[in-house]
């Protein structure tokens, strides 16, 4: 054989075979999974603990009209929430008309004292997560807030600031007991818009301020506190996520062709779902951690985005585990803002009761998106 013909196979091998050895040499390298560790205590589900006697808003039913949803709809910051607002009044009188009983059991509940609330964890807890059932309690915030707009419209102080405290205790439960990322989410959007009805009612009537600056006071102790729970939740839920990936994705799929058989003989080990999960945990506990000794929620959230954010150092992580680190990287963009929305859900309350206690100083201004 010619000695250039050598050299050229020799470099088409080269050429073909390094790709393939640094694959061959990557795909053993990302088969070696971490060695197991046990669930970080400190990242238990939540156990449910109100009984369902105890648990009003748990069981409302959901109304249902052919005229439409039980919904006041989002108001930007610089638009005039109660305009917009008004031109709903008279389908919300409708959609509540045509569902009497949630009304009834609604109204019940708020008129409790010391109304408390708590989304059930399931058990044990699957892939499509904890399911909470908040939006019973959500379409009674709605309920609420409407029959105050309906007598704010009216200019009756008594019966606004009456609907508007039952509203309060509504919104005080769900967001104190929502445990689910989800309840989290809808307990802020209802005190976003509670807060906006407060402005309404002291702009139009600056004598009732002084009564209604009670219902814009948010404890941010025990919002720290709720941060804690749905961040428990959402971690054995990511937990889960990956125990099916691990489990159930590829149960029975393995002869069903030739990618399957690839994808789940080859390419599941290589996501590594221990490491995944171990990665998953250290986070969320450092998170806990970082909640724990925080003062106040605006004050953790440059740490809190700094440990949500924690990318994998060095290459060398990356190339050892690329699938974990690539799911992770995924993962961890949607937390940041969930602390973020709720240190303004703080602040927009704590300018509202300031503004209520002095509503000759400029109106602060808030958003219910």
């Amino acid at each position: 054989m010619k000695p250039w013909v050598r050299r050229l196979l020799w470099g088409v091998a080269i050429v073909l075979g390094l790709p393939l050895l640094l694959g061959l040499l990557w795909l053993l390298l990302n088969r070696i999974d971490a060695d197991p560790q046990p669930w970080p205590e400190a990242l238990a589900l939540p156990a449910n603990t109100l009984p369902a006697e105890d648990n009003p808003l748990l069981a409302l039913p959901l109304a249902s009209s052919a005229k439409g949803t039980l919904a006041l709809g989002d108001c930007k910051a610089d638009a005039d929430c109660f305009a917009l607002w008004r031109t709903r009044l008279t389908h919300l009188a409708a959609v509540r008309a045509a569902n009497p009983e949630l009304g009834l059991a609604c109204e019940a509940a708020a008129a409790r004292e010391g109304l408390r609330y708590e989304d059930p964890m399931p058990e044990p807890m699957t892939i499509w997560g904890p399911s909470p059932r908040v939006f019973g309690a959500s379409q009674c915030h709605t309920w609420l807030l409407s029959r105050a707009l309906d007598a704010l419209a009216a200019g009756d102080a008594a019966q606004t600031q009456h609907w508007l405290a039952r509203a309060d205790r509504v919104d005080r439960a769900v967001l104190s007991g929502g445990r689910s990322l989800q309840a989290h989410m809808v307990g802020l959007a209802n005190w976003h818009q509670k807060l906006a009805v407060l402005h309404m009612a002291a702009q139009q009537h600056p004598q009732w301020a002084a009564a209604l600056a009670p219902l814009a006071v948010l404890d941010g102790r025990q919002l720290l506190a709720s941060q804690q729970a749905w961040v428990r939740v959402e971690a054995n839920y990511g937990r889960v996520a990956v125990d099916s990936m691990r489990v159930d994705v590829c149960r029975g799929q393995v002869e069903a062709s030739w990618f399957a058989w690839w994808s789940c003989t080859v390419g599941a080990p290589a996501a590594q779902p221990e490491y995944l999960t171990q990665r998953f945990a250290t986070r969320w506990v450092r998170v806990l951690t970082i909640l724990g000794n925080a003062d106040s929620l605006p004050a953790a959230l440059p740490s809190l985005n700094e440990a949500l954010l924690d990318h994998a150092q060095g290459w060398w992580s990356q190339v050892r585990h690329t699938i974990p680190t690539i799911l992770d990287d995924v993962a961890q963009t949607a937390w940041p803002g969930q602390f973020e929305r709720a240190a303004r859900v703080l602040a927009d309350a704590e300018a509202t009761h300031r503004w209520l206690l002095n509503p000759a100083t400029p109106r602060p201004a808030i958003s219910t998106r």
